[in-house]
């Protein structure tokens, strides 16, 4: 996996100051100009790994065989565990599964 996340904060801070008639600063008062800080951080994701992943599947069907054609039809499920990384910032481990009905059609052309 090689990815790139970038994080932009914008942080806002009120302040006023009240001063004395010598202009000495001798409190804060919560509304007054507002100051914009931008804040940034950039982390490069970089992942690679090898992995043996278990499989569990079957199906179940039936066929009809003819002279030089066979049909089939049935249901088939294949499940894959451990075999996604689905992390952002981490490695994650996720399963994956196909399963659905198929229909297949074999035609022998000579022999």
């Amino acid at each position: 996996m090689n990815g790139h996340h970038q994080t932009t904060i914008l942080s806002y801070y009120k302040s006023a100051q009240a001063r004395n008639h010598k202009n000495t600063v001798i409190g804060l008062y919560a509304f007054g100009t507002i100051s914009v800080v931008p804040h940034h951080n950039t982390t490069p994701i970089n992942r690679a790994r090898t992995v043996i992943v278990p499989n569990l599947g079957g199906f179940a069907g039936l066929s009809f065989l003819y002279s030089n054609a066979k049909v089939s039809f049935g249901y088939r499920a294949d499940f894959f565990f451990g075999a996604i990384d689905g992390g952002v910032d981490a490695a994650k481990k996720e399963n994956r599964g196909f399963y659905g009905p198929f229909a297949s059609v074999s035609v022998g052309i000579g022999g």
